[in-house]
């Protein structure tokens, strides 16, 4: 079945495909067919949706003629395109605007307690260490008498920071290595994530040494960058009264061997009250 150019619009037009037509020949391709626009297409089109039919060309048209054409053609799809849409016309004025209504908000007041004094937050490091700046990896060893904290490198091996947490507690008289808890913070990439605060990484670690009662707890490289006013507190409330408390880390102490001999004497004491 053929149809006429007209027709074949039309039905693209309703299949919401758009026609385009080159405006000026291509160099090497071949001419383009003289499309006839009949007066009126072979299908019957529904009522009230009917654009005017284009004048039938005469015999003898020219290429010019047939532009005139194909410029009516354009006309009517987009007539019928914009029947068939349901946007609103270009003509039509926009809707009004809603009307402004004013919100109060009022400013909360901090929570008191039976007293009606305000409530005191818990002692806790200030701002200067915050949680977004708080990344940190930490190594928990438990033996039968002595739990290690120390503070895992992420640019050393972690089988040589092992190691040598495990043969400070041989020294310290375990019978046999002990396999490391590792606690990362921050446990969400988003700082904003509920979650993220210094006091759940304080809960956290807390919980992970829970069970260190009866056990000499010793330090390796646990913050020291907080103060010594802020850090003292947060470890009595965290982890307990440390035995020895050495700021090098774990990755510090298998690079210089001075670190090795200042926490051996500071161990030292530690056997000989146990012996």
């Amino acid at each position: 079945m053929t149809f006429s150019e007209a027709d074949r619009q039309y039905y693209l037009a309703m299949a919401g495909i758009q026609v385009w037509y080159a405006r000026e020949p291509l160099s090497g391709a071949a001419p383009s067919a003289e499309f006839s626009f009949p007066e009126a297409p072979v299908t019957a089109e529904p009522a009230g949706l009917a654009p005017p039919a284009p004048p039938a060309p005469s015999p003898g048209g020219s290429r010019a003629r047939s532009a005139d054409n194909a410029g009516q053609a354009g006309q009517r799809i987009a007539s019928l395109q914009a029947l068939m849409s349901n946007g609103p016309s270009v003509s039509d004025p926009p809707p009004p605007a809603p009307p402004l209504v004013e919100v109060s908000v009022e400013s909360e007041t901090p929570a008191s307690d039976a007293t009606g004094d305000a409530s005191v937050p818990e002692t806790l490091p200030d701002d200067r260490v915050t949680v977004s700046n708080l990344r940190v990896t930490m190594g928990l060893w438990v033996a039968q008498n002595t739990i290690l904290v120390g503070r895992v490198s992420e640019d050393a091996s972690e089988r040589l920071q092992d190691t040598l947490a495990n043969n400070i507690l041989a020294a310290m008289g375990a019978s046999k290595p002990v396999e490391p808890k590792y606690l990362r913070w921050p446990v969400f990439a988003n700082p904003l994530v509920p979650g993220n605060s210094f006091a759940d990484f304080s809960r956290l670690l807390a919980s992970m040494v829970d069970q260190s009662e009866g056990r000499q707890l010793i330090l390796l490289g646990v913050l020291p960058e907080l103060p010594d006013e802020e850090r003292e507190p947060w470890l009595a409330q965290t982890l307990g009264r440390p035995a020895v408390d050495f700021r090098q880390s774990l990755a510090e102490l298998a690079a210089v061997p001075a670190h090795k001999r200042s926490l051996w004497q500071a161990l030292k004491p530690l056997l000989r009250s146990a012996g």
